[in-house]
């Protein structure tokens, strides 16, 4: 493809699904770390989707060619009031440890990306010093190693060329997210098929520039590092996320390179998702993830999206996210499907819990006809569970907020936590109280991986 050239693709689909869409544009970034202009095969791929004005792929030659497209393109939607998901495909962080090792001072992501923006030449021809920042990163932290694979016959002595086993400094191969799969290969290695070291050595530079940009600046967000892993507030305007293609394709369409045809099927991918409601949860991360752990992600090591599910059905390297989450729920009559849906995005994010561990939808047999439970239901693609007052009535000593009022109401003293409660069973606890919207509630209880299936009457026309 020529420089500059951007093929047309078919319209994506409609922007505005029932009940709306987190991006009105997905573009996806493969990344590559080549030291002169290259096009085609192992080069740099860009797809985007886009409700107003479909889609478009291009090839740019170089990295300095690709941010300026990218910042045009962000820019652009950014002054039409359009919200944009941008998924790159290098790691964001190191494991953790690294960067207070790196980086004292300032010992988290924004450490590392700062130090390496200083450190990094990348020309505008591809030229780049990225071995030699190694080499001198890893004189910082052992000197003999992590980073390993150098290009045959470098100079140096202090760029191992056979991975260092264990890693030297006590620091880990794979960061949290990489070890989710059997895919990506560890951010030290630098060269050899499939490494990602060096692009993310180059690419992280590339992106603290994009961050910083004049055009995009006090709109965009990294997650999960600026967002926590959750769904990010509206206010970021792009998010910025670390991507994995190889999780939707792994064999060139015809006519296409690999890459190219990787960035279309993951754009795409994100693009149905989105337009599915389900793209929402994978911004949660999983749902096992400790609180340590969980703040390593957010402060230093970064998420791949969707590396916990998988993202295309049937992927060979996906592993299931245990579905230990009941969600109660509760509205009033006439309560808009919207504000029942965000009720339960919005607490889901507030905690860090991902969709994906919801084993199903529970609540008053009474509200089985409401349309607001009965559209969350299929939006979450679970099955919704039914309990009569009296079986609710029995969870009241386990509630954190039994209501009175809500007893004379419909005979039992609460309806999110209690029916939360009763479908995990007797082991399980309330880890989310009530939480509300002005017509609507929810709940969250968890239960042990070894307690028996959930419980209630199943509303069969809604149990996919």
């Amino acid at each position: 493809m020529r420089v500059g050239d951007e093929s047309s693709l078919p319209p994506a689909p409609p922007a505005t699904p029932p009940l709306g869409r987190l991006f009105d544009a997905v573009l996806v970034v493969d990344w590559s770390a080549a030291a002169q202009p290259r096009q085609g095969a192992n080069s740099l791929w860009i797809h985007g989707l886009d409700g107003d004005d479909g889609s478009f792929t291009a090839n740019p030659p170089t990295r300095e060619a690709a941010m300026a497209l990218l910042a045009d393109r962000l820019s652009d939607r950014l002054a039409r009031g359009r919200r944009v998901l941008l998924g790159v495909d290098f790691a964001f962080g190191y494991p953790a440890g690294t960067a207070p090792r790196l980086v004292p001072g300032d010992p988290d992501w924004r450490g590392v990306w700062k130090l390496l923006a200083a450190r990094i030449r990348d020309g505008a021809d591809n030229a780049n010093n990225r071995f030699a920042v190694a080499e001198g990163l890893n004189a910082l932290l052992d000197g003999n190693g992590p980073f390993w694979a150098g290009p045959r016959g470098w100079p140096g002595a202090g760029l191992p060329a056979r991975r260092p086993v264990p890693p030297p400094g006590g620091l880990a191969a794979l960061r949290l997210t990489e070890r989710r799969t059997s895919g990506p290969h560890s951010v030290w290695k630098l060269c050899a098929p499939g490494s990602v070291g060096g692009q993310t050595l180059v690419g992280l530079p590339r992106l603290w520039r994009l961050r910083n940009h004049p055009w995009l600046a006090g709109s965009l967000r990294i997650w999960p590092f600026e967002t926590g892993l959750r769904l990010p507030d509206p206010s970021a305007r792009v998010v910025v996320a670390e991507v994995y293609p190889s999780l939707v394709a792994r064999r060139a369409a015809e006519g296409e390179v690999v890459d190219e045809t990787q960035v279309k099927a993951l754009a795409r991918r994100l693009w149905d998702l989105d337009g599915a409601g389900r793209l929402a949860p994978l911004f949660c991360g999983p749902a096992d993830l400790s609180a340590g752990d969980r703040q390593l992600v957010e402060r230093e090591e970064g998420w791949i999206l969707g590396i916990e599910t998988g993202l295309a059905p049937g992927d060979p390297f996906a592993r299931p996210v245990p579905r230990v989450l009941t969600l109660g729920v509760g509205c009033e009559s006439g309560c808009p499907a919207e504000e029942l849906e965000d009720l339960v995005w919005t607490t889901l994010g507030a905690h860090g819990l991902s969709a994906e561990a919801l084993s199903c939808v529970a609540t008053l047999d009474r509200k089985a006809g409401a349309p607001a439970v009965r559209a969350l239901a299929r939006r979450l693609d679970r099955p919704l569970r039914l309990f009569p007052a009296q079986v609710l009535e029995r969870e009241t000593p386990r509630l954190a907020s039994p209501s009175p009022a809500v007893f004379r109401a419909v005979g039992c003293h609460g309806v999110a936590e209690a029916a939360a409660l009763a479908a995990a069973g007797e082991s399980a606890i309330l880890i989310v109280a009530k939480t509300r919207s002005q017509r609507a509630t929810c709940a969250l209880a968890r239960t042990p991986l070894d307690a028996p299936s959930f419980s209630g009457t199943p509303a069969k026309e809604m149990t996919p």
